[in-house]
């Protein structure tokens, strides 16, 4: 079997779990231990928690979907995104602030389309998420700086973001993401404001990725709310990515910007997303469990880091939930090893996919693990300490 039909069959089996034969759903030949997918699933009370409420709302849900839900949102789920956001953040946030998008990356694209014209642009830190791809949809020039640690990110991105803006006056966005995927880091409550001060000098609007927010200390609100963009979605947070269900929180007097763009440009989320959204929300709120997935992420990833103390080299300590095994004082390569663990059925990620294509600098020699999928994380760690152990 080669890669392309041994990934078709993996996403077959993630992708239509549901409707598939368990026998089928079960067969550990392709995959045995996935520990580099970014998704958040496979926790089975949470399952019992959606199961619930699809028995009991799903069929007057489907009676609604007659209509376009058009780009206003669902007011119920945005007040109710809104409540929660106001409590965490202090900030004053209405229902009216909340605009629903297809997933957190339509969010971001959607942005950028909006403040970037012509020869405008946006910076973010590499490696990361793949951006780019949004940025090239958008048709925006993109600038660079490169971060390979939590020092390095709180001792010189400030510096360096300031030497970026200087130099490119018409960069208009800065593109930020804590806990940082892939390289784990969270900045330091110091580094936020320069970082905000910084971009109030430059005129520059931050773009807060909120992805993975919960997963460790909370920086938004060091940010000024009026020149700040939350993005968000339903992917990690209810670990629904399937929804396809992200929003954005924007200071009130740039919604005269967003609103009429995003109008012209489609109709907005499934009508199906956005009520079952609001159904997930409104539970967990209920059962006060908004935060059961993230607990149960770090639970995974404290198992995680117990296991990788048994490595011959030292992991950095990072936030959310991944880990960045680096190789660069050994004599391995990272995509060997990425190959290795693969051949042995255990899935990571290769430092290469978190560097744009077209990118001509150097790349950092590591692999990436998450815990996102992957129930049986000790078993999983294990094995994969063992194979990297053998390898130095």
């Amino acid at each position: 079997m080669n890669f392309l039909e041994r990934n078709i069959k993996a996403d077959v089996t993630r992708f239509f779990q549901p409707l598939i034969d368990e026998t089928y759903f079960e067969d550990k030949t392709i995959i045995e231990y996935d520990l580099g997918i970014g998704n958040v699933g496979n926790i089975s009370e949470f399952d019992e928690i959606i199961k619930e409420i699809v028995e009991e709302s799903f069929p007057k849900l489907l009676i609604r979907c007659h209509k376009y839900p058009g780009t206003q949102g669902y007011l119920p789920l945005n007040e109710l995104l809104a409540d929660i956001y106001q409590k965490k953040s202090g900030f004053s946030i209405k229902p009216e602030d909340i605009i629903l998008t297809i997933g957190g990356s339509d969010a971001i694209t959607e942005l950028i389309q909006i403040y970037c014209s012509h020869d405008e642009g946006i910076v973010y830190a590499l490696p990361s998420f793949p951006y780019w791809g949004m940025t090239a949809k958008a048709n925006a020039k993109e600038y660079y700086i490169v971060i390979t640690s939590q020092k390095e990110f709180n001792e010189s991105f400030p510096s360096k973001l300031e030497e970026t803006l200087t130099i490119n006056p018409n960069i208009r966005l800065l593109l930020i993401n804590f806990p940082n995927n892939p390289v784990g880091y969270n900045g330091a409550e110091q580094t936020c404001k320069e970082i905000n001060e910084i971009c109030a000098k430059h005129k520059v609007k931050i773009l807060f990725d909120d992805i993975y927010g919960g997963l460790a200390e909370w920086r938004i609100k060091l940010f000024d709310p009026k020149n700040l963009f939350i993005i968000d979605s339903f992917s990690k947070r209810f670990a629904m990515p399937g929804l396809r269900l992200g929003f954005i929180i924007a200071p009130t007097n740039e919604m005269k910007n967003i609103r009429p763009f995003i109008a012209n440009q489609y109709v907005g989320p499934s009508l199906i997303s956005i009520l079952v959204g609001y159904e997930i929300v409104k539970r967990l709120a209920e059962k006060d469990k908004l935060d059961f997935v993230f607990k149960k992420i770090k639970l995974r990833k404290e198992t995680l880091n117990n296991e990788l103390k048994k490595l011959k080299i030292k992991t950095e300590k990072t936030f959310g939930m991944y880990v960045i095994i680096d190789f660069t004082e050994t004599d391995l390569n990272a995509r060997d090893v990425y190959n290795k663990l693969l051949k042995e059925k255990i899935r990571t990620v290769p430092y290469d996919l978190f560097y744009p294509p077209f990118y001509k600098g150097t790349k950092r020699n590591f692999i990436r693990l998450s815990v996102g999928m992957e129930p049986n994380v000790k078993q999983g760690s294990q094995k994969l300490v063992k194979i990297i152990n053998e390898l130095l």
